[in-house]
């Protein structure tokens, strides 16, 4: 018997930042539960720091200009439902394309006229002036290395070692069906919970991105630029995907 939690908003970075604070948390939210599946938008975080077990980190990712569009519109489309406004959009903000706010951050800071990779350096040496959550910035480098570690830490060799040591497996987005069959061999016992959050998750894919159209190559070019440490280790781990599959023995149904 063990126990499943799906969390949907866990601790803040700033919250977990002291070994004590991870020790209390642990303590209190994860150690009584045991065994324990804890679901959710959940970041590294160094048990064996803690003097603890290290647990099994399963993740999946997804193509980072694809993420960062689906994050942009999630954010928009939840506030024009009334799910929730954290940035407190206005109805004009809500209309907002990623093109519009790419272009009014490019034109704020003066980084017009100049190559993709020229106007991608120069937005990420100037203050952010453009929409409201629309600051595109990489984020599997923090997310794999731990938002509770001092950021000075943070870089992408960290990453990459902590998923060769600590994750026993990152699944792809775009190769979604052979994730969860590599899920459902992996961890047999749980095959149920995994078809039934497979479904879950297909149902609400068809019920979210009302307001999601697709950017122009353009911005498209700028957002990798800006996203080349989420490529470096989105490549890395789809490397590491495709051998997995392999070693289960799992085909791929496409190819991305």
């Amino acid at each position: 018997k063990y126990t499943m939690k799906k969390v949907d908003y866990p601790p803040g970075p700033d919250e977990l930042q002291s070994v004590e604070s991870k020790k209390e948390y642990v303590r209190t939210e994860i150690l009584p539960r045991r065994p324990y599946i804890y679901m959710g938008h959940i970041s590294f975080l160094d048990f064996t720091e803690l003097g603890l077990k290290q647990p099994l980190y399963i993740d999946i990712v997804r193509d980072p200009v694809e993420r960062w569009v689906s994050r942009f519109y999630f954010n928009r489309q939840r506030a024009d439902s009334f799910i929730r406004n954290p940035y407190n959009f206005t109805r004009d903000e809500m209309k907002q394309s990623l093109d519009d706010c790419l272009q009014i951050w490019i034109n704020r800071t003066g980084c017009t006229g100049r190559s993709v990779k020229a106007t991608a350096e120069c937005l990420q040496t100037r203050p952010y002036e453009g929409c409201k959550a629309g600051y595109i910035i990489s984020m599997y480098p923090e997310w794999f290395s731990g938002q509770y570690i001092n950021s000075s830490l943070v870089s992408v060799k960290r990453a990459k070692t902590n998923i060769e040591r600590y994750y026993t497996f990152i699944g792809i987005t775009e190769h979604f069906e052979e994730t969860v069959k590599a899920m459902e061999t992996i961890l047999p016992s749980f095959t149920d919970e995994l078809s039934e959050a497979y479904e879950t998750l297909k149902s609400k894919h068809r019920n979210v991105g009302t307001l999601k159209s697709s950017p122009r190559n353009g911005t498209k070019d700028i957002m990798r630029e800006l996203l080349m440490d989420d490529y470096e280790l989105y490549g890395f781990i789809r490397q590491r995907f495709y051998i997995h599959l392999n070693c289960l023995g799992i085909n791929m149904t496409k190819h991305v």
